[in-house]
């Protein structure tokens, strides 16, 4: 924390996308009067990725970078937050880390941490003191939308294109805000499951899409549940189109979350941490789902974590469902101790505060 009351700036450098920058922004821009610094936005790219990556090899997986520039009395320095899924610098899996930023940086906050692929990657464990472990997230709505107006003009050193401006436009005006997603905890529950996955294209993505429609499959097969399931996806293989349903804006999606009893949980892509598992704790909803991959010595520490994140195969998920379907007590229970975590500790203002606090100690 900043003691001494010294100027101290943290510059934002505008050109990831919001889906998986704006969690972050927010914690950043609601912990300035208790760390004591400016925030501010720049819309161009910092002056030194310029120079280690001149040829942009990397501009393509910036996107779900978040950049930023701390500037106090004595020192200024980079510090970025990697938001993607893949937790390896293996480029046939998702090449999880941009490893010319890493060798740049002070700190590389890293969502999908997983401390055992990092000790077995030589170009990433001679950085890894610097590599810190960052906590889940998920899209929301901004207060200050005016910080993050979409640049008007394309530009190439970014790969900024008019479909980014459109997409930026988008997520300002349909997602919404921490406090809307967090009223509706309060929700009338109408239906006992609501679990509604995207088709990701790809043979990367083939195990996850099937395992998906296996878990889909036994949870249709539960005539007595009172649930929606299904796949959101253009041209889906005739196998998964059985499970088709139409796409959802996000407001009616979580919703339709809030209205149900309990949340059935899979890890994102590549076994990332999915934005369910933040949308889930901040609704309120007992969660029934697969085990925790990436950075579990320190999710796995919170109450009846271990409860709700034990399973893995679809058959079972589905069957440990039914069984907290049955117990409305512990739903109750389950469902206020997550969203009291969520408050204490996945809060955004809480996830970034652990940042901060790397940054300025």
């Amino acid at each position: 924390m900043n003691k001494h009351k010294e100027n101290i700036t943290i510059t934002y450098y505008d050109f990831a996308d919001l889906n998986y920058a704006s969690y972050f922004l927010v914690g950043i821009y609601e912990n300035q009067t208790k760390f004591n610094f400016k925030f501010l936005v720049k819309k161009s790219i910092p002056p030194f990725l310029k120079e280690i990556d001149p040829k942009n090899d990397w501009t393509d997986i910036l996107f779900s970078i978040c950049i930023f520039e701390v500037t106090r009395e004595n020192e200024s320095f980079y510090f970025c937050i990697d938001t993607r899924d893949s937790n390896t610098s293996d480029i046939n899996l998702g090449k999880g880390f941009h490893l010319p930023l890493l060798q740049s940086v002070k700190y590389y906050f890293k969502v999908n941490y997983n401390k055992s692929v990092i000790n077995k990657e030589i170009d990433v464990i001679k950085h890894s003191q610097k590599i810190i472990p960052a906590w889940p997230f998920f899209p929301i709505k901004f207060t200050q939308p005016f910080l993050y107006r979409p640049r008007l003009i394309p530009s190439k050193d970014i790969h900024w294109t008019y479909f980014d401006l459109r997409k930026r436009i988008k997520f300002i005006l349909r997602n919404l805000t921490l406090r809307e997603i967090i009223d509706m905890r309060n929700s009338k529950k109408e239906r006992d499951i609501f679990f509604v996955t995207n088709f990701y294209e790809g043979e990367l993505h083939r195990a996850d899409n099937e395992y998906r429609y296996k878990l889909i499959y036994e949870l249709k097969k539960k005539s007595k549940l009172n649930s929606i399931s299904g796949f959101i996806g253009q041209n889906l293989p005739a196998k998964f189109k059985e499970f088709e349903l139409p796409p959802f804006r996000i407001g009616d999606y979580l919703n339709e979350l809030a209205k149900s009893k309990i949340g059935i949980y899979v890890r994102g892509l590549l076994n990332c941490i999915s934005f369910k598992f933040g949308q889930y704790l901040a609704l309120g909803l007992p969660i029934v789902g697969q085990q925790i991959l990436n950075n579990k010595e320190n999710l796995m520490q919170y109450e009846n974590f271990y409860l709700q994140f034990a399973y893995n195969e679809p058959k079972e998920i589905i069957e440990k469902a039914i069984e907290l379907v049955q117990k409305p007590e512990m739903i109750n229970t389950i469902g206020h101790s997550n969203a009291e975590l969520f408050d204490k500790f996945f809060h955004p203002k809480k996830t970034v505060e652990k940042i901060l606090i790397h940054l300025f100690s």
